[in-house]
């Protein structure tokens, strides 16, 4: 999943009554959140065996206005469990050269975060404005960890404007893409022509300088 989709690809259970109050201010507060597993008995039409299949449910329910939300998946394996390390988002951000970085999801377990939004807040990003521009991680032949930068990012995914420039720490590239953000807002239409994408996993993921 890329950090785009990782940060913007997910909309709030708006499932509340109107005059909900336990909604609370964002209107996504107060669900009870439970999960069924079924074993469903069927018959294979094509050898007419007999077996069973795993059916799993989500059930989101608010005891204050009685809305109920439901999910129903008929594979079981489809229900999975992970945390916020293997998600990266939801992880508490790291303060980075005067700025503030909010992790992508490892590309291998145990890895630490491919990726990073670069932001001027330590929360998480609303919309794609409020990124200053990502950072990513690779690993060159001689097995050195660097980094490269990309600055802002467009609505839907894709950096303003990305430098080749590749950087040993990520202090340096989170001071390229705030240089590059000062210089771009001193002359309003520059920093805009590039429609090159963030470098995020999915894009980078086998670069070896």
């Amino acid at each position: 999943m890329s950090l785009h989709h990782t940060y913007f690809g997910h909309q709030p259970l708006n499932g509340h009554h109107p005059d909900c109050v336990a909604a609370g201010p964002t209107g996504n507060g107060g669900w009870e959140a439970a999960i069924a597993i079924d074993e469903i008995p069927f018959v294979d039409p094509k050898t007419g065996d007999r077996g069973y299949r795993r059916e799993c449910g989500l059930r989101l329910l608010c005891r204050s206005c009685g809305a109920v939300i439901q999910l129903h998946a008929d594979d079981a394996d489809a229900l999975h469990y992970t945390n916020v390390t293997e998600l990266g988002y939801g992880s508490k951000p790291e303060r980075c050269a005067g700025m503030w970085l909010h992790p992508g999801a490892p590309l291998l377990p145990g890895e630490g975060p491919y990726d990073y939004y670069v932001t001027d807040s330590p929360h998480p990003p609303a919309d794609e404005s409020q990124v200053a521009g990502v950072i990513s991680r690779f690993v060159t032949k001689r097995g050195a960890k660097q980094w490269l930068a990309a600055y802002g990012q467009r609505q839907g995914g894709g950096a303003i404007s990305r430098t080749d420039e590749h950087f040993k720490t990520k202090a340096a590239a989170v001071k390229w893409i705030t240089a590059t953000r000062a210089a771009a807002e001193s002359t309003p239409d520059s920093g805009t022509a590039s429609g090159d994408p963030a470098p995020e996993a999915a894009d980078q993921a086998h670069i070896n300088p």
